[in-house]
Formats: C-alpha cells, sequence, structure tokens
C-alpha cells in the first residue's frame, strides 16, 4: 500500500488536475524536515503503530490522490480506534458515493458512531437519513422516523458552537416539527436530552500527528 501511495504521488508531482494534496504534502514535508518520502516513512511507522490521526492522514491522502478504495480501508483502521474525524469522512463518503457505491446502512452506523464523540455535521446528516427514510427499514413508521429525525436536528442545534452554517439545525428541526405533534416533539425533545446526559461521549482524546521531534531519524 505504501508503495502504491508513492506512486500516486509521483502522478501528482508530475502535475496531475484531477487531485488536490498540497496541504497533506506541505505536513509531510514538515514531518520529514523537507523530505517528503521520508516524512511518508514516519507518518507510516505511526499509523502501523496504531495511531489513529495518522492512519486518518492517510486514508485522507489517499482519498487527494484519487483511490477510495485504499482510503476506505485506512479510515476504517482510523475509525475503529474510535478517531471521530475519520467517521465522519467515511461515514460521509458512504452516503455521497465517494467510496464506491453509496451505503446509506453504513453511511447511519459511522454517523452514529461519530455523534457518539459530538461530532455535529454526523448528527445534521442522521437527522438528514430519517427524515427523508434514507437505507431505513421500510417496516418503520414514517412518523417515527420523523421524531428521530427531529430528536438527531435537536442533538446537533444544543451541542453546536456559536459559529453559523449554511443552515442551522434548529431551522432543520423547525421544518421537521410540522409534521408532528406536540406530543411527539416533547418526546423527541426529552430523548434528543437523554442521549446528551447519557450517550455522549464527553471526554475525547484525539491522538496528535507526529512531528519530527518524535523520532530519532
Amino acid at each position: 500500500m505504501k508503495k502504491l501511495l508513492l506512486l500516486l504521488f509521483s502522478f501528482f508531482l508530475l502535475g496531475s488536475p484531477s487531485v488536490n494534496a498540497e496541504g497533506s504534502i506541505d505536513t509531510l514535508m514538515k514531518i520529514g524536515k523537507g523530505d517528503v518520502e521520508k516524512g511518508l516513512d514516519h507518518m507510516w511507522k505511526s499509523a502501523d503503530e496504531g495511531n489513529s490521526t495518522a492512519l486518518f492522514f492517510l486514508g485522507n491522502l489517499f482519498f487527494e490522490l484519487g483511490n477510495p478504495k485504499e482510503a476506505e480501508l485506512l479510515l476504517n483502521q482510523a475509525s475503529e480506534l474510535n478517531h471521530p474525524a475519520a467517521m465522519k469522512f467515511l461515514a460521509t463518503g458512504y452516503f455521497k458515493g465517494l467510496l464506491g457505491d453509496t451505503d446509506y446502512k453504513k453511511a447511519t452506523y459511522w454517523f452514529e458512531k461519530a455523534s457518539l464523540y459530538g461530532n455535529i455535521n454526523s448528527m445534521v446528516y442522521l437527522g438528514v437519513i430519517y427524515r427523508d427514510g434514507l437505507g431505513i427499514d421500510p417496516s418503520v413508521p414514517y412518523r417515527k422516523n420523523l421524531k428521530t429525525s427531529y430528536m438527531w436536528f435537536t442533538i446537533a442545534g444544543i451541542l453546536k458552537e456559536e459559529s453559523p452554517g449554511d443552515k442551522e439545525p434548529e431551522e432543520f428541526a423547525k421544518e421537521v416539527a410540522t409534521y408532528l405533534s406536540k406530543s411527539e416533539i416533547d418526546d423527541a425533545n426529552n430523548l434528543a436530552n437523554k442521549w446528551i446526559n447519557d450517550t455522549l461521549i464527553k471526554d475525547v482524546t484525539i491522538p496528535s500527528i507526529p512531528g519530527p521531534e518524535d523520532f530519532n531519524n
């Protein structure tokens, strides 16, 4: 896999117009003290040692360089090590079909995992998934899905930072609320608060990307 990444690098360095990996290469340059290949060696060593951020970095790099299958493997490894950004990236890839075929069930699974660690964007995606019934068991009543959608939009609205996006989670929640009864809304609000109090993982430690000082050569 590492040899494949080096091959993809060669295409990038020759000026391939289809990739955008300048930022990642700058990071490898810093880690390798000016040597991209040495930086890649260090990053791969850290990934082999189980550093989830290094795995996420390499998965993202494979994706930037146009190899989604290898990206998926590394992003899965990082996600299994509880890296929220990797989970969200992986879920978005499944949701949008960026890693191959669209897979809403896998997307839902990883959006739910990322939400446990407070990833607001994943919560909004879950609201959309349940609102639109994407990959959801067709036997589940539509109103139940809408209530779940409202719950996720509400959770995102409570936990989000004070930085406006294109559309706020509260706006999505209000739209869904027009199809729900007051008792359904009250129940969804109670479920949202219970999830925040009982399920949300509040102390999240994400390993840093190794720097030059972390290596002896």
